[in-house]
């Protein structure tokens, strides 16, 4: 398998700082055709600057969370009978450089699900290492799969798990739901390492609102 078989689908908000960047190092790896950016409906320059680039961009006329933007994409490499998918973060938190590493797992078809693990003792801040630490440990204990880093967004996923799991999420609860189906499921999960990147700037999680649509899809994983 080749870098042909697998969409990268970026989700972007309001990154006109950083999309260029992204996407200029990302096209070391693969062809402009299999690069997908849905544009979160960005208030700023987001989708003029990625549409320059000539890769795939689709726009939502509104903001509709990171959620609704990775199903677009997914329905997108549904449709064209894409084999994978790899969803990359636009803030430049995810490597371009470890591309290449994912492909050479999509290309060994051993997993249905690759996440790109972090090291939470490098320059994570505490309190987001803390809630990754807890997110991930509930999450195994739920489907009895360990899983070191289930806040990366950073992830190889099959289409055949995709076209199998119901996503109801439509914000950063979606990444969980489809960690908790995955593994429920009995999906292969495997992980590679990554570097650990925080520049500083503000998160666009809010812990109290987020963390409670977690909370509230624990409990409604209860009953799957």
């Amino acid at each position: 398998m080749n870098s042909e078989s697998v969409l990268i689908i970026i989700p972007a908000f309001n990154t006109a700082d950083s999309i260029c960047t992204l996407i200029g190092q990302v096209l070391d790896h693969a062809s402009p055709d299999n690069i997908l950016v849905i544009d979160d409906g960005s208030a700023d320059e987001t989708a003029r600057l990625a549409e320059q680039t000539g890769v795939r961009i689709i726009s939502h006329d509104v903001n509709l969370g990171k959620g609704a933007a990775l199903k677009t994409g997914f329905r997108v490499a549904l449709d064209e009978k894409y084999r994978y998918v790899l969803t990359m973060d636009a803030d430049l938190q995810h490597p371009a450089k470890c591309v290449p590493d994912f492909l050479e797992v999509a290309a060994s078809g051993c997993y249905d699900m690759v996440i790109g693990v972090r090291d939470r003792s490098e320059k994570m801040p505490p309190h987001r290492a803390f809630a990754n630490f807890t997110t991930s440990i509930l999450i195994s204990l739920l489907t009895g799969v360990l899983i070191k880093d289930s806040q990366s967004g950073f992830r190889l996923i099959s289409t055949r798990l995709i076209r199998s799991v119901s996503l109801r999420g439509e914000r950063y609860d979606l990444e969980s739901e489809m960690l908790l189906k995955a593994g429920l499921a009995r999906f292969s999960i495997g992980e590679i390492a990554i570097p650990t990147v925080y520049d500083g700037s503000a998160s666009s999680i809010n812990p109290v609102v987020d963390g409670l649509r977690f909370l509230k899809l624990l409990r409604e994983s209860l009953f799957w």
